[in-house]
C-alpha cells in the first residue's frame, strides 16, 4: 500500500467499515477481462475470519463463471465526502479489498442463517423460511483472504 498513514489493520475496525457498506463489488475472472458485479450482502465473523455471504437465482453469467473458477476478488467502500482543500480535491472514504474462493451453499440450514445475516444487514427483517424460497436461492460463501482496508476518514484513523 503506498499510503500506510492511511492503512487499517484493526479487525474491529474493518467490521465496522464492512458494516457499513451497503454493496461490494464481486470481481470474478472471465477470458480476457474480469466480471464485476454489485450485489447485497451479509456477513459475520467466525473468530478471525470475516466472512461474506450473497445470494441470487441458480443460472446466470456469474454463476457460470463461478463454478469455472472459485478465485474471486471483492471490493466494499463508504463514500463519505468530496473535499476542496487549498484548491486540492479529495475524497474522504473508506475501502476494503479482498480476496476468497466462493463456496455455494447448499445446506438448507447454513442457507437460511446466511440469508437472514443478509436480510439483517440490509435492515429487511425476519426471512421466509419456505422450503420452496430458500431452495430456489443460490446462497455463495467468500472467506475473506489478503484484505486490505484504506481509509482517510479522520473519524477512523483516530482511533
Amino acid at each position: 500500500m503506498r499510503r500506510k498513514n492511511r492503512e487499517v489493520k484493526d479487525l474491529k475496525t474493518i467490521i465496522e467499515i464492512i458494516g457499513r457498506a451497503t454493496t461490494v463489488r464481486l470481481g470474478i475472472n472471465d477470458k480476457e477481462y474480469p466480471y464485476i458485479v454489485p450485489l447485497s450482502f451479509g456477513y459475520e465473523l467466525d473468530g478471525e475470519d470475516i466472512i461474506i455471504y450473497f445470494h441470487g437465482a441458480k443460472k446466470g453469467y456469474k454463476n457460470d463463471l463461478m463454478r469455472k473458477n472459485d478465485k474471486v476478488f471483492v471490493e466494499l467502500d463508504n463514500f463519505i465526502e468530496y473535499q476542496l482543500g487549498n484548491n486540492d480535491p479529495t475524497t474522504i472514504y473508506q475501502s476494503v479489498m479482498a480476496q476468497g474462493k466462493v463456496e455455494i451453499i447448499e445446506d438448507f440450514d447454513t442457507k437460511v442463517k446466511a440469508l437472514q445475516l443478509l436480510l439483517d444487514h440490509c435492515n429487511l427483517g425476519k426471512l421466509n423460511e419456505s422450503e420452496q424460497y430458500i431452495n430456489a436461492t443460490n446462497v455463495g460463501k467468500i472467506k475473506l483472504e489478503n484484505i486490505t482496508c484504506k481509509t482517510n476518514d479522520k473519524n477512523i484513523l483516530k482511533n
